[in-house]
């Protein structure tokens, strides 16, 4: 990144002199070169000379080394040592609870044996890492001055371009004379622990400790470099500090001074210490857009502090502030990029910042050479989920400009680190696989396939492939694999059966020891969908032979699915049974819950209830399938008792799918033997899982029952709440249930905007049960035009319950309204249907009826035959006695 350097001390009055008469040496060197048009020799290497010295301070203007500076020192500039100096000095945020110079009493945390043991130790760098404000700089700060007092400390002004060797190389100077030193790293960022690899710690001068508190996502995130990681593993011990714990709350309860706070220690989420201990309030109250001035001044604050948020190495100059500021006011007052930024205002607001009140600290303050940094607790305020702010676009917008290589990889990591995806991938888009090195090759190839993971679950199937294939083309041997197969499930997702297998391919060529084997078994999924059987075959038989743990059992599974629709049982049950004898317990259950499908499929339903009960015994999640056709089997069977007791089981696991499902089918079941008590309790306990499809249904059998016991304003209120769920099914059946509620209540009326509601929604089942009573409310009211009409609607349909009915009323309707011929087309057709024998039946006699007042005797004779065949004693009786009518009425005519 582009940095601008700033001169420090004698430097500036020294170099800026030197410029001055370097300029006029230039000016009166290059005057005397040409004299009367003759060249000069000795004023032309005058002008040369004077002319390289100008380039020389130029560079030399620019390229000032920057230098560790101390802050805390004693009156002769030398470092203090750790008894000497206050909490504040180390970065303890001041304590709301202490009284004049005697800090809080500090409160003992779990970490404290850990952390006393890590200063005791021959360990030389010690990090406490936890969230902000969990209290790790008083922590560490209590504990070292404690353990050595003797040390000095070494607190140095905060400059981005200094680096952590400078920091030691000073801190080397320290040492003579001193029991020891302490390098003090109060808020530890991501860009100087990237610097502590073996070649920074390795060379830490004997006797000097490094005490650092950072956040945890900063030493636990991806951002940290492998190297890092290990150098710190064998020369740092890190701690994490965690929210209180109940221990902790409880001590903080005992001490008098903190009194104040106990009632939130009882709220169900830990706190944490520094947020009780710490004011906030004094500065976000300065934080509140109230004015046109705070606009400008919280412009200035969300730039600095979400310079630091972001974690954008270097310094923020002036300028570069100002920028920044220009485009973050434009966009928190919506004005138009053309729209000019007023210096004045931003020169307000920076002195309006800069300088502490009584009621508040600085917010922002100019550092070594320019940098401007913003307060700590700002940062904090920045996170708040009620006074927080997003990072502003600016800040990421000039780091996706700004940066390259390994700064843009860290900022970028460190927004995957925080939760911030979009703006990880708004960096990471511009970075080229291809040029990864091999210790950013392993972490971003994990990250691309993360990125592609949330994509995928967002449903944005297209980023999601993007991410995938970039992963890929890291090359790195341990996560491009794995991309491979989720690129194949994306196309195979699509459809595209050609691509999926393409990269499934690519996958078993890899020999990766876990994609390959599960892209075989996608492979083989993908053959047999294409029809090629013995394809599939071939993949499944090298997945198993690969004895993966998990790939080669699924491969068992599926071979013995393919094996016993291709019409080969015995080599499914084959497979299944080298699924139990060898897969994890998952994949064994399911391998028993198959081999008792195919039982039951063969119809030996006992040895079916043998391979499920052993699934069940398993105690794996996967008995729950076991359980339902378990349930299934002795309903089938008539075991009433067993099938409610294996519904019981499975409503108590409280699984989210099969629960609710159990609940109802226990509804049903105790409704279907009268226990209507028992039904309701189950339909209310199903209504109580939310569940979006059995929730709303129960809902509807809730007014049905409520309906039969006679209480139709509960049944009502049941039919409503279904209702209201919009539920494809539910909503349309409680709006026709709601229509029979009120016709039976004699509110016809009500009834009709029921149904015709019922009927507009179209739903295969309410809307032609619907139109049937609608036209049954017609006819007996006087309008058989309109029931004609809903009756030839319901028959369109083509339900298998309502159309034959509707036949049946249409042949009635008809011939009371003597159109014979039309009544004789519908009952006829009624008469016909094979799935309503009683109905059919009756439509029979009544056609019988209707051809013997017309005379055609024979056609009745064979309505009447018909009628009297059916299983209906009434309909038989009918049409046996209208048969031998005919038959005396034939003898006398005789």
């Amino acid at each position: 990144m582009l940095r601008r350097r700033w001169m420090r001390g004698w430097t500036v009055p020294l170099v800026g002199g030197g410029a001055a008469i370097v300029m006029v040496g230039v000016s009166v060197f290059s005057n005397q070169v040409y004299s009367a048009g003759r060249l000069q020799w000795w004023w032309l290497a005058g002008a040369l000379v004077t002319a390289a010295a100008s380039v020389w301070i130029t560079i030399a203007q620019q390229r000032v080394p920057p230098r560790a500076v101390l802050s805390v020192v004693d009156a002769r500039g030398r470092p203090r040592l750790l008894s000497e100096v206050s909490l504040g000095d180390l970065g303890v945020h001041p304590n709301r609870f202490a009284t004049g110079d005697e800090p809080a009493p500090y409160l003992p945390r779990d970490i404290d044996a850990d952390l006393v043991a890590a200063l005791r130790s021959p360990v030389p760098v010690v990090i406490v890492h936890g969230s902000r404000l969990a209290g790790a700089s008083r922590s560490l700060a209590h504990h070292a001055r404690r353990l050595l007092p003797d040390h000095r400390v070494l607190v140095y002004s905060p400059d981005p371009d200094v680096t952590v060797t400078q920091l030691m190389t000073h801190a080397a100077g320290q040492l003579a004379g001193a029991a020891g030193a302490v390098l003090w790293l109060d808020s530890l960022g991501p860009t100087q622990l990237a610097q502590m690899d073996a070649a920074v710690l390795d060379e830490l001068p004997r006797g000097l400790r490094i005490c650092a508190t950072t956040e945890s996502v900063v030493v636990t995130g991806v951002q940290v470099p492998p190297r890092v990681g290990e150098a710190l593993g064998r020369h740092a011990r890190l701690i994490r500090l965690a929210p209180m714990s109940e221990p902790e709350r409880d001590a903080l309860r005992g001490l008098p001074v903190y009194q104040p706070i106990v009632p939130v220690l009882d709220e169900p989420e830990p706190p944490l210490l520094g947020r009780l201990l710490v004011a906030l309030d004094t500065i976000s109250e300065a934080l509140q857009i109230d004015s046109d001035d705070s606009t400008y001044r919280q412009a200035l604050i969300r730039v600095v502090t979400d310079w630091q948020r972001v974690g954008v190495p270097g310094r923020l100059d002036e300028q570069l502030l100002f920028e920044l500021y220009s485009r973050c006011w434009q966009r928190l007052t919506a004005a138009r990029p053309t729209v000019p930024v007023s210096r004045d205002r931003f020169r307000a607001a920076r002195r309006w910042a800069s300088q502490p009140t009584g009621t508040r600290p600085w917010l922002v303050d100019a550092v070594a050479g320019g940098h401007i940094r913003p307060h700590p607790l700002l940062g904090v305020l920045a996170e708040d989920p009620q006074r927080g702010w997003t990072t502003t676009d600016a800040v990421w917008n000039h780091a996706a400009r700004a940066l390259t290589g390994t700064e843009l990889i860290r900022v970028a990591l460190g927004a995957y680190d925080r939760g911030d995806h979009r703006h990880a991938r708004q960096l990471l888009a511009t970075v080229d696989p291809a040029t990864l090195s091999p210790g950013h090759r392993a972490t971003l190839a994990a990250v691309f396939v993360s990125l592609a993971d949330d994509q995928r679950s967002a449903g944005n199937t297209a980023a999601a492939r993007r991410w995938y294939i970039r992963a890929v083309d890291t090359g790195d041997p341990g996560e491009a694999p794995p991309a491979m197969v989720s690129l194949g499930d994306l196309e195979s997702a699509a459809g595209n059966r050609a691509g999926a297998l393409r990269w499934y391919l690519r996958a078993v060529d890899t020999g990766h020891p876990d994609a390959a084997p599960f892209a075989m078994v996608n492979s083989a999924i993908e053959e047999r969908e294409r029809g090629d059987v013995a394809r599939a075959r071939h993949w499944y038989t090298r997945a198993i032979d690969t004895g993966h743990v998990r790939a080669a059992p699924t491969a068992m599974i599926n071979l013995g699915m393919l094996e016993n629709e291709d019409g080969s049982p015995a080599a499914a049950r084959h497979w299944w049974s080298e699924t139990v004898n060898t897969g994890p317990p998952d994949l064994a259950c399911k391998g028993l819950s198959n081999l008792g499908f195919l039982a039951h499929e063969q119809g030996d339903p006992d040895q079916a209830r043998q391979w499920w009960d052993r699934a069940v015994d398993t105690g794996d999640p996967e008995a729950l399938t076991a359980m339902i056709n378990l349930a299934l089997l002795e309903r089938q069977q008539d075991n009433l008792d067993h099938a409610r007791h294996w519904y019981k089981r499975i409503a108590e696991t409280g699984h989210p799918e099969l629960a609710p499902e159990a609940m109802q089918s226990l509804a049903i079941l105790e409704a279907g033997q009268g226990n209507l008590d028992q039904a309701r309790h189950w339909y209310l306990k199903t209504v109580a899982t939310g569940h979006p499809d059995r929730a709303p249904k129960a809902m509807v059998n809730l007014g049905v029952l409520t309906q039969r016991q006679h209480d139709p304003g509960q049944a009502r209120g049941w039919y409503i709440r279904a209702l209201r769920t919009g539920h494809p099914d539910a909503a349309p059946s409680a709006t026709f249930n709601l229509g029979v509620l009120e016709e039976a209540v004699g509110n016809l009326t009500q009834a009709r905007q029921r149904y015709t509601r019922a009927i507009a929604t179209d739903h295969p089942d309410a809307a032609p049960r619907a139109m049937f009573n609608l036209a049954v409310i017609d006819y007996a009211q006087g309008f058989p035009d309109q029931a004609r009409h809903w009756y030839t609607r319901a028959v369109h349909t083509e339900h298998p319950e309502v159309a034959p009915k509707a036949m049946e009323a249409l042949g009635r309707l008809e011939r009371d309204h003597g159109d014979s011929s039309a009544a004789r087309r519908w009952l006829a057709a009624a008469a016909t249907q094979p799935h309503e024998p009683l109905l059919a039946a009756r439509a029979a006699v009544a056609l019988g009826h209707l051809e013997d007042d017309h005379g055609r005797v024979e056609d009745a004779r064979r309505w009447y035959e018909q009628a009297a065949a059916s299983d209906s004693h009434g309909i038989a009786q009918e049409a046996t006695e209208a048969l031998q009518r005919l038959h005396h009425r034939q003898t006398d005519r005789d």
